[in-house]
């Protein structure tokens, strides 16, 4: 009797303690500061004729062991990529240029990672009175998505951004293939279009371009969908 008692405890508290076994946080998702979402950023310092340097802030996250910054340069698609295991980091960046960035927490404890939003600034240059519009992010159809085939009719929704807030007007082009984008309604004054024709069993290709009041375009990147 006592033997099946004692037996009963170590049941007990071993089974408690495998209970109370500690499971690993993944990342904390950061909340970036600096530069500020869709304005300019006047506080960079030169670095060169061409180039001022640019710094990043963002918070810190819990569970991180390093931190990967991402800078797009919207004008070529250029890509710059740091790792760091600080909150803030300066990096050198062409003037007069619009740029999109993020922050991914890394844990390399368990090898996970997420992202932050993405935040779009403009660094500005000296005399730079005007700036052209931020590439419009394209909402609907979201990439990768399938969407049904009823009416053979699909509709269109994206998102502009101008520092100088003097948008004129859009563009929007659609196609099969990627390279090859037809221009389908012009001088759009919504940020819609609807009612556009598609085929069932299909792969479509989009984007919109942006023009201000002064005559400086940008072109979104490339979204794609399928019409199933």
């Amino acid at each position: 009797m006592r033997k099946l008692i004692i037996y009963s405890l170590m049941v007990l508290v071993f089974g408690c303690a495998k209970r109370t076994e500690h499971i690993a946080q993944g990342p904390e998702k950061t909340l970036l500061i600096l530069p500020a979402k869709d304005e300019a950023c006047l506080t960079a310092t030169d670095f060169s004729a061409t180039e001022s340097m640019v710094t990043f802030e963002w918070k810190k996250a819990a569970n991180v062991d390093t931190y990967e910054i991402q800078v797009t340069n919207f004008l070529d698609g250029t890509v710059v990529t740091k790792r760091t295991t600080a909150d803030h980091i300066a990096l050198p960046l062409p003037k007069g240029t619009p740029f999109k960035w993020k922050v991914v927490s890394i844990s390399s404890s368990d090898n996970q990672m997420v992202s932050s939003d993405t935040w779009r600034f403009y660094n500005s240059s000296p005399g730079l009175v005007a700036h052209v519009p931020f590439p419009a992010e394209l909402l609907s159809p979201k990439f990768g998505e399938t969407i049904a085939f009823q009416t053979g009719k699909a509709d269109f929704t994206w998102k502009g951004s101008d520092i100088d807030k003097d948008i004129a007007y859009y563009a929007f082009y659609l196609g099969t293939d990627a390279n090859q984008l037809q221009l389908v309604s012009k001088e759009i004054k919504s940020e819609t279009v609807t009612g556009v024709t598609v085929k069932a069993n299909t792969r479509y290709f989009w984007k919109v371009s942006t023009t201000d009041k002064r005559g400086n375009i940008s072109e979104s990147e490339i979204s794609q969908f399928m019409v199933k």
